[in-house]
């Protein structure tokens, strides 16, 4: 910004032109709804300044009063630069001029009107009006022009009160107001404080409603005004208060336990707790209550939660689940669960529902479907913008249907094309995790292909020694003719000592070692045993 406003300067010094700082750059006059301070174009506090011309002004040389044709030149206008007249042709036009009238309605663009340069005269208009609101935030007549030497002048209507309630000061000028049958609330002194000289300016009231007729009726000034005056009826309408005043009424104290807090006490002034605040309070914020109307937000008093928020039994905000969504109609939460219904969110961006179409949780924002998890179209969950992510059968690690024959991918391991647990008895799974049939002399199951890698022999079984594993066992469907002896059932050997395997066998020998389909009993073990009961015995005989 700095930068813009040096290369403005440089313009200004070397080709004379001057230009306004705005967002955009420079510009010759500011947009609408900004004003310029000290060369930079501003946003507006409220409405933005803005100067029409008025009656008297050459603009409106051959005009005299408001009607038709001109009074939308005064849209917006906060100051008129120039007179402003209404009078009998404002209201009923003139056909010999052409000149139409306005409705009363249409007298309403004046309320933005501030100053006035030059006077203000109302004469003879609108029966049906009662008031002068329409200039009720009109706060300067600066005089500058006068007609008969007033600058403010009402007469020949049929007002009952003036309501021009921030008229502050009339600079130059007298008051008159003359000739209104209806008028009441008027009081000798309530243009002294406003009018800037009072030994220069006068003030003339006369031929109005009688005061009588006004008391008879009821048209007093409030109460609670003083007797400097009003412009019309209620207390809001007071030019002072007589005891407190709360806004732009007049109270006889401050009611602090309902609405109400004391400013000062020197001023007589109070203050309007938050519309949020249910009682008392101690200031003008939300954050001042001492009990909330609807819910409390942290420390505000709000009439809503937020939308990320719920309202808990005790009406306080309390944070959503993180899950929720908390865009468009369907966004926010009525509990803090991570979950869609009464206790959690009114919808989320991705929902888990299990294999029983049962909402079981709202998934991480951003994350898609979890593992094992895959999109469906749910029967009751149609929300916009919302992914329902169903589970996948319990054996699939990922799939296209909730069903065990759907998986893509398994969990465990597959057995002919169906995700399992485990493999069966007579199968092992493979590098893949699929189950593989055991080699055909395998009983009791296996760890691999191979006749080694069974759990137990359906025939014989033979030892060899592995270079790598060492002693092994080989399930044969016959023994091999170098080991045509069978032990304990089921074992082939070519001869057994001593638990060891050995090239020449001891204690048979060949059809010896086999006694009716079973092996041999009789080893070095066994004739050790007799041999030991022999001595036994004859150890005894001789003692």
């Amino acid at each position: 910004m700095a930068w813009i406003r040096w290369l403005l300067v440089f313009l200004f010094v070397v080709f004379g032109v001057q230009l306004l700082v705005d967002q955009t750059g420079g510009v010759q006059s500011c947009p609408e709804g900004k004003i310029s301070k000290n060369g930079v174009c501003q946003y507006c506090e409220g409405l933005c300044p803005k100067t029409c011309p008025g009656f008297g002004h050459e603009d409106f040389e051959y005009q005299h009063q408001i009607h038709r044709g001109n009074i939308d030149r005064f849209q917006g206008c906060t100051v008129i630069n120039g007179s402003l007249v209404i009078d009998m042709t404002t209201s009923d036009g003139d056909p010999f001029l052409g000149i139409i009238g306005v409705k009363l309605s249409d007298l309403e663009v004046f309320k933005t009107v501030r100053e006035v340069i030059g006077y203000v005269s109302i004469t003879h208009a609108f029966g049906q009006q009662t008031d002068l609101s329409f200039l009720e935030n009109l706060e300067i007549i600066h005089g500058r022009d006068l007609w008969q030497e007033n600058a403010l002048t009402i007469t020949g209507t049929y007002l009952r009160s003036l309501g021009m309630v921030s008229l502050r000061k009339i600079m130059r000028g007298n008051v008159f107001v003359q000739q209104n049958p209806n008028m009441c609330y008027l009081t000798d002194g309530m243009f002294d404080d406003i009018l800037e000289n009072r030994t220069t300016q006068t003030v003339l009231l006369e031929d109005n409603r009688s005061p009588e007729s006004c008391r008879n009726e009821g048209a007093m000034c409030h109460e609670q005004c003083t007797s400097v005056g009003c412009w019309g009826p209620g207390n809001t309408l007071c030019m002072e208060c007589r005891n407190y005043k709360v806004e732009n009424q007049c109270i006889e104290q401050c009611n602090t336990g309902n609405g109400q807090y004391l400013i000062s006490e020197a001023e007589k002034k109070c203050g309007l707790c938050s519309a949020e605040c249910l009682g008392a309070c101690r200031g003008p914020g939300a954050d001042q209550c001492l009990t909330c109307r609807h819910v409390k937000d942290g420390p505000f008093c709000r009439e809503r939660c937020p939308v990320t928020k719920y309202q808990d039994q005790n009406s306080i905000c309390q944070e959503c689940h993180v899950n929720c969504n908390f865009e468009g109609e369907s966004g926010g939460c009525y509990g803090p669960e991570n979950t869609v219904g009464d206790k959690g969110c009114k919808s989320c961006p991705g929902i888990i529902v299990d294999r029983n179409e049962t909402v079981v949780r709202c998934a991480e924002k951003g994350t898609g479907c979890p593992d094992r998890y895959f999109i469906v179209e749910h029967p009751t969950l149609q929300l916009s913008n919302t992914t329902v992510c169903q589970a996948c059968h319990e054996e699939c690690a990922s799939c296209s249907d909730k069903h065990l024959d759907n998986c893509t991918d398994c969990l465990n391991y597959r057995q002919d094309g169906v995700c399992v647990s485990q493999c069966l008895d007579d199968t092992f799974p493979d590098v893949n995790r699929n189950c593989q049939k055991c080699h055909e002399e395998c009983t009791d199951g296996c760890h691999g292909a191979s006749p080694s890698d069974c759990h137990g022999c359906k025939s014989y079984k033979v030892l060899t020694k592995d270079p790598l594993k060492g002693n092994t066992t080989v399930c044969v469907s016959e023994c091999p003719p170098d080991k045509p002896r069978i032990f304990e059932g089921n074992l082939c050997l070519s001869n057994y000592t001593d638990g060891e395997l050995d090239e020449e066998p001891t204690g048979c020998a060949g059809d010896e070692c086999k006694t009716n389909g079973s092996p041999a009993k009789f080893t070095r073990f066994h004739v050790d045993g007799i041999l030991m009961i022999m001595m036994t015995l004859v150890w005894c005989l001789l003692h």
